[in-house]
């Protein structure tokens, strides 16, 4: 970095804390003073919202041996033309330890940090052994394949290899997306194997030229397949598609010469992404041919340390890991650690060098001489003068031997502070804990804080330079950890020490949450509010309506809360406070008196506390009492409307304010890009697009702000647009484009901006004319204007005429600030249906109306404002009487003739109002019903600000004063004064910059397309490109290239370590100091590590977490495996079966093709099937079944390996067609029922002869493009990715086993897993992408579940919500008996149709979604599992269970009158927001109504069906009990095991009094891991849950503890003391007691009942006894119409056997024995034999050969008998 990190990190601190003191203003100068004194040193001596700066060194690693004399090793074979290829002479002692063995063939992964050569030290055995390849004339074949999680990395990879290999003979080749079919005919590259030139590489160095591409480069795809390179570089995704593709597979990599496979940051290999990889890595060393001991598996990872949960050493862990995720022994396991070198002695003696003069002059001094080194991408030779300071700074010359880095290291080396620094900062420290390391050498004892600073980041500065052994002599970075205000709290503290003395109690405000409940010396904490106008203070409160007295003494209990706590049905919101700042009495307020210590507020002081619960005694303190909710009313202390809110500031705000003022601090141009990282991509794209607004709202008030101060005269809004539309495109702040269109909606958009500037109170407060930076004025408004008017009422109230115009200017600021303007834009009743909202060059909410004046009050659909009033007071008059000194009868009469004055010509200051709105796509004009009008636009002028005028009181701000200086706001007595700018404020601070640096974000997640990411990294990486700060997810935490970058910002604290570490290295490069800022949040996972930043930067990495009996994962590698092996197979028919399942492109399953092999215009009528595809899978199962043996179940975890029995298999590669069919089939589908939405659409306007509204006109425009989408020859319509990403195929992400959102125009895809999309995919939510923002507006009844029946009748639920077990029971798989509640339906959530709202707009500080009342089932089925105890508490585990997931609304939906559900109409799927007024869904339910069908719109829930893992843990026998234990487990999970946020999800199951069980549940499809991670993790998670709840310092629950967005509805039950004893008291080791039997039962594939677990396994016992094969899922019906399946049957004999388990949910309960029974005699009475085994018995070997010796007699076979 070019300049002082640690005065650049202060820089952004001190900014950051300007924009709060700005924008959370304090009257009160006790609490301001109290604020500023937190902010700059706390309580405990550190700045309350800042921890940091933290500096941290790299260790330095343990040097090896040198490259030549591993050379010389005979036995190692290492090839003697290494030293060609690699720049460097000696290695590491890992890069050593890693080549010896993976020379020896054992698998190998180096586990150690960023920038320690991990990529050299595989690649030299590897490049070793293509040498001798090489040299042996071996045929060409891929020998090594190099796998990355990331494009990018690959490419890095690539441009490394370029320059290493050219003239080595070695062939490369990189196999990604990127990569085109065929060679580039214009591609530069050389003819012959040769090295580049000295001057081809100092153009590449110094010019940045493009190497021409070496010849040992194969280019393109068909010279991949042609050469066959030896190295093949990949990332995961692409090498699924070569195993796919017939041609990569028969010309590449069938059996391929394959020895190594290495898999780059496999730490990142966690969940399903692990699982995925696992089953990738096995399938390509099987068409290879190769076993697991004949390919070397080389995995690369970030240090990894065993957690105190974690059983075994790092490197026991880590090849248990290598063993799951390659399929190899855990013995032939080599971990390769971190080996850090001892301080290595000076080269000279140690010396202390000399205390500076000046240390900040000196510090100046190095950061000018090092600026050239600092720009440069690698060290070259020093810059001259820079070692001349540096031997200043020394006291001492440099030895005079060696080039420069030479001598400066001979110089820096025995310097005591330079090794003080290198061994005291390999953890992260302090500034105070480095001031005091300092201290100690030489005469630093009495230096000052800010020397030793100065001091320290000048030898940091060189040591980062220096360079010896060509590693930098010091390594450091400097991190900080920053949070906004989390909510402020008041207390009354008294000044006396003594409590009982009297004396004056003084508001005291606190950082944080409410003290210890057990404290009793402190006072009672209340959230603080403030007025965001003018900064009075007010405690809220909810108090109970229940009274209680003593002594005629009436007291009324008060509970503190949360800011944003709603109140019980018997409580009410209160607000109080000590004083007004205005010193006015407000008659609505009544006075009590509060005990300080308990909160109670009193009637009268009575000296003690007359509460049943405190009785302290000491002076009660009065106070200013309104029992009402503030917030949504007027300030009492300067009148202003909804202005008083909560002390928590906005996290998308801060994120922005911390990234503009980073931006701002770097003074070196090309150095100024920022990286925002967020875990969350609805976060992301929030930020990414609020940041967009926000930033193009600053950067359009500075470019105003220059034009005004140069414009010699006030402006028209004419001239200010054109002149700030040509501006904007200057600085590129809009693009304005070539066409005329283009230039209309720019100028829109900035006209837009500038009336919301100056026309709008929403954006008063931070708008330039309240700033005092520009000023409003009426073109013709003075005294000279009408003398004789002004004149007359001048004398009539006493005043001078000046005066009267003053009022006049006063009376038109007043409405045109209140959006009455003559604007067309003004006039117009905008709302988000409308296109330019839509597109955002008008930027409304769902509040906006257009606003006119009337004379006389009216009723209107717009807002209205009137002069007169006959009765109360208007503005108008309240404004005038404040001004007057006589004549106050006249007033009416002035504003009346002031009304016509204003109208006349040739003022006319207020012109005619029309207003207009669209509706069923016309323009129709609204009715005032009055003679309504507007300040004309046409008399605005916008000039400089030569004074303004601020109220002592309210803090308004004025252009003129009115007579005598009165405020005219509203009931504010405040006098006006005369000020100047704020020069303070951070808004003035940053639009007055000379050198103002925009801020140009954008987004970049799996959200946005890829083609779109790749041109936001080239922009990034370029100095004046379009993008200077990215939003990203953790896609961009790996090694991307992106460019110089020495700044990091993470807008949440990363889940783990190893995120944060990777983030971080993403800033700063080996020669500078970077600096890490980390935005914490309110989250407890945020507020623990604020406290504890050294556990986060320099924390454990955990060994990743997959599951490899992931079922749907499984399912899709099978899939592939059996492609894969048909494509090998000599069938002849077989490519003609796969021809016709599998084209080219997905418009085949649905279009006919034209001669040319393309679209036709013609449909098909019926889904495809794949007869020919099912035959060859029939012919070939038994081979099928064989592969998948060897490719899987010979290297499968031997604790999973019941994923791939040879039953499971055999299902697998039987269902392989039908699965196909059926994901074609939902395609056919989802295309049918577009075309035929157009069709009707289509009748309606041409056959019906009436004209579409425009909602269905836009619907039909949806609907075709998406058809247009679909029918493209393109990649994303390619059928191998078509089918990766809808889950037939591995997609390596969420597929359509998860709910998809799709919005038909712009194209958008979203997925998220089941239980995840039934709270974000709602009616009631909206959704967050690339800039804009979408809503739910239908269930798309076509893309549900793949091969279900696409109607919403089939989805249709009846279920019963029990309200005193908060439970939803489904009557058709439960009996009814003694259940209360309601019925309700709910509606399976399947696809969702998204519609574009608008795009993201930077007034809405938070995302619009709200939490969801989700109750979750367990089914009862189930693939069995294990029980046991912990403690006194039984658990269970199943695996895959059954649960349902219901929604029935928002929380809070009873207090808001609201039914259970959202509006949906069961035909079309169309959907409301139960938000919506009842007027607007009745329209909705009258338009369905004629649109569908009468009756077909309802009211009714959503839920998902989904299979999971799942912990059962109970019976508890309390609700509360199990509440608090789930959120307790969940918090400590989530520290303990590093998992985010919905790694693991659960619900409370209520089954009757006292009969409360916790279900924890994976929410990932098919399962990531997690669960079973937490039952090995059982006592540290307790226990982490114990520490942090216990840690907590408030009453009884909070958001640092146990409150979360998501929990809501358990808000009132949650006691964190009550969670605390229950994780003590489960802190202990989970026993089991034995196994769960499988009970499962599903559909299989094509429609039949497939086996459960125990049927499978009777199915297989048949088999070995050698009894003939039975039919499967045999129905009976007997001759009163009662109905069986029996699971197996031999009808010819009347046999029926069953093998159900006895479990309670299925056969278990009595009820249910007794139906069996009747059942069974039925049968019998009809001459059915029964047989009946239990899952159970299937494990006794005595009673199953009871059960086959009873079949055997019933068949007639002896032979059969068990011996």
């Amino acid at each position: 970095m070019s300049l002082n990190p640690i005065a650049f990190g202060e820089h952004v601190v001190e900014q950051f804390q300007r924009y709060l003191l700005t924008y959370f203003p304090i009257a009160d100068p006790r609490l301001e003073e109290q604020v500023r004194e937190h902010l700059s040193r706390g309580p405990g001596g550190q700045r309350e919202l800042v921890r940091g700066p933290y500096i941290h060194l790299n260790r330095p690693f343990q040097p090896g041996p040198l490259l030549k004399d591993l050379l010389a090793e005979p036995d190692l074979g290492l090839h003697h033309a290494l030293p060609g290829l690699f720049r460097f002479e000696q290695l590491y002692k890992h890069q050593e330890m890693a080549t010896r063995a993976i020379l020896g063939g054992t698998h190998t992964v180096m586990a150690t940090a960023t920038g320690s050569g991990k990529t050299e030290g595989f690649l030299l055995p590897i490049l070793s052994h293509c040498l001798h390849l090489r040299d042996e004339g071996a045929e060409p074949g891929v020998t090594a394949v190099l796998v990355y999680p990331m494009n990018a990395l690959v490419n890095d990879q690539l441009d490394r290899l370029r320059r290493m290999l050219a003239g080595s003979q070695i062939t490369f080749g990189r196999y990604t997306g990127e990569t085109p079919e065929s060679t580039p005919d214009n591609l530069r590259r050389l003819a012959q194997s040769r090295d580049y030139t000295d001057e081809e590489k100092r153009a590449y160095r110094e010019e940045h030229a493009d190497l021409p591409r070496p010849w040992e480069e194969c280019v393109s795809r068909t010279e991949i397949r042609n050469r066959k390179p030896r190295l093949l570089l990949t990332n995961y995704r692409m090498l699924e598609y070569m195993l796919l593709r017939d041609k990569d597979v028969r010309e590449l990599l069938e059996g391929a010469p394959l020895k190594f496979m290495v898999f780059d940051e496999v730490h990142t290999y966690t969940g399903t992404l692990g699982s995925e990889v696992a089953c990738l890595i096995r399938r390509l060393r099987h068409v290879a041919g190769k076993s697991p001991d004949e390919v070397t598996c080389i995995g690369t990872s970030a240090t990894v340390r065993p957690g105190d949960d974690e059983v075994g050493s790092a490197e026991e862990l880590t090849a248990n890991f290598m063993h799951k995720l390659f399929g190899i022994p855990r013995a032939k396991v080599q971990v390769v650690g971190e080996q850090y070198r001892d301080f290595a002695e000076p080269p000279s003696a140690p010396y202390a060098p000399p205390r500076p003069a000046d240390a900040g002059e000196m510090l100046q001094r190095v950061l000018d001489a090092s600026r050239s080194v600092h720009l440069q991408e690698d060290v070259g030779e020093l810059p001259e003068g820079l070692l001349d300071v540096a031997e200043e700074l020394c006291g001492r010359s440099a030895p005079g031997a060696g080039d420069s880095h030479e001598r400066l290291y001979a110089l820096l080396a025995p310097n005591e502070i330079v090794t003080n620094l290198s061994r005291q900062m390999t953890r992260p420290l302090t500034l105070e804990e480095l001031h005091a390391r300092l201290r100690q050498v030489g005469d630093r004892s009495v230096a000052s804080e800010d020397e030793l600073t100065c001091e320290a980041m000048a030898y940091l500065t060189l040591g980062a330079i220096c360079q010896h052994d060509d590693e930098p002599l010091l390594r450091p970075k400097l991190h900080y950890f920053v949070q906004g205000y989390p909510g402020l709290w008041l207390s009354f503290e008294a000044e006396s020490p003594d409590a009982t003395a009297p004396g004056e109690v003084v508001p005291t405000v606190h950082f944080g949450g409410e003290q210890r409940e057990s404290d009793e010396t402190l006072s009672a904490r209340m959230p603080l509010m403030l007025c965001r106008a003018c900064g009075q203070h007010y405690a809220r409160v909810i108090a109970e309506d229940a009274w209680a007295s003593e002594d005629d003494n009436g007291v009324m209990p008060i509970r503190a809360g949360d800011a944003r706590e709603v109140p019980g049905e018997e409580e009410t919101i209160c607000y109080l406070t000590d004083r007004l700042h205005t010193q006015e009495e407000d008659t609505t307020a009544e006075t009590w008196f509060l005990c300080r210590w308990c909160g109670a507020l009193h009637r009268a002081d009575s000296g003690r506390c007359m509460h049943e619960k405190c009785e302290r005694v000491g002076p009660l303190v009065p106070v200013l009492v309104w029992l009402d909710d503030l917030s949504q009313k007027t300030c009492r202390a300067c009148g202003s409307t909804k202005t008083v809110s909560g002390t928590r500031s906005a996290e998308v705000a801060d994120v922005n304010t911390l990234a503009e003022s980073m931006l701002s601090a770097m003074d070196e141009p090309t150095l100024r890009k920022l990286l925002i990282f967020s875990d969350n991509r609805q976060e992301a794209a929030f930020q990414a697009g609020w940041m967009k607004e926000r930033s193009r709202r600053h950067e359009l008030r500075h470019l105003l702000y220059v034009i005004v101060q140069e414009a010699d005269e006030p402006l028209s809004l004419d001239a200010l647009v054109n002149r700030l539309v040509d501006r904007a495109e200057e600085h590129r702040v809009l693009e304005v484009g070539h066409t005329q269109d283009d230039l209309k909606r720019a100028q829109m958009r900035v006209r837009w901006f500038l009336l919301q500037e100056f026309a709008s109170m929403r954006e008063r407060r931070g708008s330039l004319e309240t700033l005092g930076l520009a000023r409003v004025e009426y073109d013709g408004l003075t005294a000279d204007a009408d003398r004789e008017f002004f004149g007359r009422w001048a004398d009539a109230f006493g005043l001078e005429p000046g005066d009267v115009v003053n009022v006049t200017h006063t009376l038109l600021d007043y409405y045109r600030r209140r959006g009455m303007v003559s604007d067309d834009l003004m006039q117009h009743w905008w709302a988000w249906r409308d296109p330019e909202v839509r597109d955002g060059l008008v930027s409304v909410g769902d509040w906006w109306r257009p606003s006119v004046l009337t004379l006389h009050k009216v009723e209107a659909a717009v807002t209205t404002k009137n002069l007169l009033a006959s009765g109360g007071t208007t503005a108008a008059q309240h404004i005038v009487r404040k001004s007057i000194r006589d004549g106050e009868e006249s007033v009416n009469d002035f504003l009346g003739e002031l009304w016509e004055w204003l109208q006349q010509e040739p003022h006319r200051f207020l012109e005619d109002a029309e207003i207009t709105q669209r509706s069923a796509g016309r323009q129709s004009r609204v009715t005032v019903g009055a003679h309504a009008c507007q300040v004309s636009v046409g008399r605005l002028r916008i000039g400089r600000a030569s004074a303004r005028q601020v109220c002592s009181v309210c803090r308004s701000v004025q252009a003129v004063a009115l007579p005598g200086l009165p405020c005219p706001e509203w009931r504010c007595d405040g006098i006006m004064q005369q000020a100047d700018v704020d020069e303070d404020h951070y808004a003035v601070v940053r639009y007055t910059q000379e050198d103002f640096v925009p801020l140009h974000p954008v987004e970049h997640s799996g959200q946005v397309e890829k083609d779109d990411r790749e041109r936001i990294e080239d922009e990034f990486r370029k100095d004046d490109g379009a993008v200077n700060c990215i939003v990203c997810t953790p896609t961009l935490e790996l090694g991307v290239d992106i460019g110089q970058l020495e700044m990091a910002l993470m807008r949440n604290v990363p889940p783990t370590p190893a995120n944060y570490a990777q983030r971080a290295g993403r800033a700063g490069r080996r020669h500078r100091i970077a600096v890490v800022m980390d935005y914490c949040g309110t989250s407890p996972h945020d507020r623990y590590y604020f406290e504890r930043p050294e556990e986060m930067i320099d924390g454990r990495i955990r060994i990743p977490a997959f599951s490899m009996s992931n079922e749907p994962m499984l399912r899709k590698h099978t899939h592939s495996a059996i492609l894969t092996a048909l494509r090998r197979s000599s069938d002849p028919r077989v490519p003609e079966a796969l021809a016709h399942a599998l084209p080219r492109y997905i418009w085949r399953y649905f279009m006919a093709a034209d001669s040319d092999d393309a679209p036709a215009d013609t449909y098909v009528q019926e889904a495809p099937t794949f007869p020919m595809l099912r035959e060859a899978v029939d012919r070939h199962s038994d081979e099928l079944r064989h592969m998948l043996a060897e490719t899987f179940a010979a290297a499968w975890p031997a604790e999973d390996a019941d994923a791939v029995a040879d039953r499971n298999l055999h299902g697998l590669v039987t269902n392989m067609p039908v699965l196909l069919e059926r994901h074609v089939r939902a395609l056919f589908q989802q295309v049918r029922s577009y075309r035929e939405r157009v069709r009707e659409l289509a009748r309606k306007e041409y056959e019906e002869d009436r004209e579409l509204s425009q909602e269905e006109k836009r619907e039909r425009e949806r609907l075709n493009h998406a058809l247009a989408t679909l029918r493209r020859s393109d990649q994303d319509r390619y059928t191998l990715s078509y089918l990766s990403n809808d889950g037939y195929f591995p997609g390596y992400a969420l597929t359509r086993e998860s709910v998809v959102a799709r919005c038909l125009k712009p194209y958008l895809e979203l997925q998220r897993p089941e239980p995840v999309a039934l709270r974000e995919f709602t009616p009631a939510n909206w959704i967050y992408a690339a800039g804009d923002v979408y809503a739910v507006s239908r269930i798309d009844w076509f893309s549900l579940q793949i091969g279900e029946e696409s109607s919403a009748e089939v989805r249709r639920r009846e279920m019963i919500y029990d309200p005193d077990f908060d439970r939803v029971i489904d009557p058709a798989r439960s009996e009814l008996e003694g259940h209360t509640g309601g019925r309700f339906i709910s509606m399976l959530l399947g696809g969702v149709e998204l519609r574009q709202r608008q795009q993201i707009d930077d007034r809405e500080e938070r995302r619009h979604y709200g939490a969801q009342d989700i109750v979750g089932t367990f089914l009862g089925t189930h693939r069995g599992g294990r029980t046991g105890n912990v403690g006194d508490v039984q658990w269970r585990h199943f695996r895959q269970a059954d649960l349902r997931l219901v929604n029935l609304g928002p929380v809070g939906r009873d207090r808001e009158g609201l039914r259970i559900g959202f509006p949906i109409c069961r035909v079309c799927g169309a959907v409301r927001s139960p938000f919506q007024s009842d007027a607007e869904i009745e329209k909705f339910h009258e338009y369905h109504k004629g649109s569908c069908s009468a009756g077909s719109t309802e009211w009714a829930a959503l839920h998902v069906d989904f299979r999971s893992d799942l912990l059962e843990i109970g019976p508890l026998p309390e609700r509360a009990e199990a509440v608090n234990l789930m959120e307790a487990l969940l918090a400590g999970a989530r520290e303990v095991l590093d998992m985010g946020e919905s790694e693991l999800e659960g619900f409370i199951e209520e089954r009757g009094e006292g009969a409360a069980f916790v279900l924890l549940y994976d929410p990932m499809p098919g399962g990531s891991g997690f669960l079973e991670q937490l039952q090995k993790s059982w006592v540290s998670v307790c226990q982490r849950a114990r520490d942090v709840l216990q840690s907590c310092e408030c009453e009884q629950a909070c958001y640092a503890c146990l409150l979360t967005f998501w929990n809501q509805r358990h808000h009132a039950l949650l006691d964190r003391h009550l969670a605390s004893e229950l994780a003590e008291r489960l802190a202990r080791p989970m026993e089991m007691t034995g196994p769960v039997p499988a009970n499962y039962h599903e559909r299989t594939e094509d429609g039949k009942e497939p086996e459960s677990g125990a049927e499978a396994d009777f199915g297989c016992i048949l088999d070995e006894r050698g009894f003939p094969q039975p039919r499967k899922q045999h129905r009976v019906t007997l001759a009163d119409g009662t109905s069986t399946v029996a699971d197996f049957a031999y009808p010819a004999e009347n046999v029926l056997i069953y093998t159900d388990g006895m479990s309670e949910k299925i056969h278990g309960s009595p009820e249910q024995r007794r139906k069996d029974g009747i059942l069974r005699a039925k049968l019998n009475r009809a001459g059915y034999r029964v047989v009946e085994i239990t899952a159970a018995a299937l494990n006794d070997r005595r009673a199953v050969d009871a059960k086959l010796d009873e079949i055997a007699v019933y068949l007639d076979r002896e032979d059969l008998f068990a011996e």
